[in-house]
């Protein structure tokens, strides 16, 4: 399923502002408030690999109830939190939201565990420089470990 990104982060950025979390945007550590969260999704997503927590099918109907017993807090809801995290930062800040590029890994993946820690390394360091291309490379780094662990 291919998202229109661009109306997607319109969306969530609105939700966030409904619900508060701009409140504060004048504060001068908003900004470091924001990359430390989207830190934390990262190594939450991180930690529920590790742990081996992984989304089951969803019941027949989708309720919040299945959704809680079959997907929250694992690997796949944690992905998706960072790219909700990141894709509201850009519609904040008003940075290009373009298609992510799929960035195959040059070597054989051989430990799943020890690539996605390298992964999330490379993301976390990008949050260095908060610019509309490193957010961009976030996001095709979450996209490229959804293709490579097979998650929609």
């Amino acid at each position: 399923m291919k998202l229109n990104l661009q109306e997607l982060a319109g969306k969530i950025h609105e939700n966030a502002k409904a619900k508060g979390f701009y409140d504060n945007a004048s504060d001068k550590n908003f900004v470091t408030h924001q990359t430390f969260e989207i830190i934390k999704e990262i190594g939450e997503m991180h930690e529920a690999y590790k742990k081996g927590r992984f989304a089951a099918e969803l019941k027949s109907k989708e309720t919040i109830e299945s959704f809680e017993a079959d997907i929250k807090d694992t690997f796949e809801d944690e992905m998706a939190d960072v790219v909700i995290r990141m894709l509201d930062y850009m519609r904040y800040n008003g940075f290009e939201i373009a298609q992510p590029t799929i960035l195959l890994p040059g070597e054989v993946l051989i430990d799943g565990h020890y690539w996605l820690s390298r992964e999330c390394f490379r993301m976390i360091n990008a949050l260095n420089e908060i610019e509309d291309f490193f957010c961009r490379d976030i996001i095709s780094h979450i996209y490229t470990i959804a293709h490579l662990f097979n998650v929609d």
